[in-house]
């Protein structure tokens, strides 16, 4: 390990940190010198493959090892610009400190150090695209001279590119302009622009929004998904059970002489819930269990207590020991279910047409956010 100024004053666990030979993780308070640690690192890795003598600095097929090969990152620019100046610093003394070919190692360090790879990840990757844009032969390729939008700057473009697809006035998608007449119907301009430019933000990007949200029939899916309600799949397969209950029930109702106003509402409706449920059910299903909800529970989902109804009293006892619970499970109301389906496609739809916008004014003004260009 090559001495600096800096690492005379480490401590014991601090100098463990500058092993170059492993892969590490330093966890500390703010303040307590992870970055003086941090840039004695990089000097150890630069000692560690200086050349040995003064042959291995003639040029040859394989270029030598430099700070360019040592990429550093930090959070911030600031904290970017503070390690560069205190490695200025050490290679400087380095340099001072040094003779013969390892004095013109350290002078050939400081001359590379502007172009060494230190600074925030958005800019190290930033850089990576700058070298290799021009492999990219698209029409709407990042050309090499881009820029990096602050976050401020790039919500402020999608704020545009939402307007210009809100206040549209030119002939688009009719499926388009469908959605965007639904959406503003529904709840106005101002909530669709907020949802809108929430989903642009999303820490996945748009395109995994929109892989996550395929369009969808909202029939067919707001079906399926009724089609999950616990009273709905016991109803599939105990319908017969069912109807064997509501018979008992009105057989001994109808043998009471004395019916009470409770007990003659209660046959009525098991009447009526018999005839919903005899032969095919299909389409009456949601209609059925809501009658039988409404006919059993409280408003609250409790077994109603059919108080004057003694004479039933077992037979209301097995409708609620069989179907109480599944009753008074959430509903899985199929209107709604359909509606949001719709809003869900009709969002997507603008979203999409509103990224596309967003990317053409960013391919305007040759100026991306990170996330773009993270994710093209």
């Amino acid at each position: 390990m090559i001495k600096t100024s800096a690492n005379a004053k480490f401590t014991t666990p601090q100098k463990h940190a500058l092993d170059s030979s492993r892969n590490l993780g330093v966890r500390a308070n703010a303040g307590s010198g992870k970055t003086s640690v941090l840039v004695d690192r990089i000097i150890q890795i630069l000692e560690q493959n200086r050349p040995a003598d003064e042959n291995e600095f003639t040029p040859g097929p394989t270029p030598a090892f430099s700070i360019e090969n040592i990429v550093s990152i930090t959070f911030t620019k600031k904290a970017a610009g503070e390690l560069k100046a205190r490695l200025m610093k050490l290679l400087q003394e380095l340099e001072v400190q040094s003779g013969g070919h390892v004095k013109k190692w350290w002078a050939q360090q400081i001359e590379k150090l502007e172009d060494a790879p230190i600074g925030t990840i958005d800019s190290f990757f930033g850089s990576i695209l700058r070298e290799n844009a021009l492999l990219d032969d698209s029409e709407d390729r990042i050309e090499p001279d881009f820029e990096l939008m602050d976050p401020y700057d790039a919500q402020e473009l999608q704020g545009i590119a939402v307007q210009l697809v809100l206040e549209s006035q030119g002939e688009m998608h009719p499926q388009l302009a469908e959605a965007l007449a639904w959406w503003k119907n529904l709840d106005g301009a101002e909530v669709l622009e907020g949802n809108l430019l929430k989903l642009l933000g999303n820490s996945a990007g748009v395109k995994a929004v929109l892989k996550g949200n395929p369009q969808v029939n909202p029939e067919a899916e707001a079906i399926k998904r009724v089609n999950t309600d616990p009273a709905y799949v016991k109803l599939q397969k105990e319908k017969n059970e069912l109807l064997q209950m509501l018979n008992a029930l009105q057989t001994r109702g109808g043998q009471e002489r004395k019916k009470t106003p409770t007990l003659e509402g209660l046959i009525s409706n098991s009447v009526e819930a018999q005839q919903m449920l005899e032969g095919d059910v299909a389409g009456k299903e949601i209609a059925s269990i809501n009658f039988l909800a409404e006919m059993l529970l409280t408003q609250k989902g409790g077994p109603l207590k059919f108080k004057g109804c003694d004479a039933v009293r077992d037979e209301i006892n097995a409708l609620h020991e069989s179907w109480a619970l599944p009753l008074a499970a959430k509903r899985i109301d199929f209107e709604l279910e359909k509606q949001a389906l719709l809003a869900r496609n009709y969002l997507m739809l603008i979203l999409a047409e509103v990224d596309q916008k967003y990317k053409a004014l960013c391919l305007q003004k040759n100026a991306y956010d990170f996330d773009t260009v993270a994710r093209g």
